[in-house]
């Protein structure tokens, strides 16, 4: 999977979340995902859950 296509899945997740309630937040119009920084783990990552968090009430781990 690229980037683009992930990018996408995770948009879709969001989506899905918001629509059957689990998540009360504006789905945002994209979502980076990247190879991970220094240190970091896995082959792409993103800060989806933490963009998400704050406005969902939420913490990072639950969205």
């Amino acid at each position: 999977m690229t980037p683009v296509e992930l990018s996408r899945t995770v948009l879709c997740a969001v989506r899905r979340a918001v629509d059957v309630g689990a998540l009360r937040v504006a789905v945002p119009a994209r979502a980076v995902v990247a190879p991970p920084g220094p240190g970091g783990s896995g082959d792409y990552a993103t800060n989806i859950a933490l963009q998400l968090a704050k406005p969902s009430g939420r913490t990072p781990r639950y969205v």
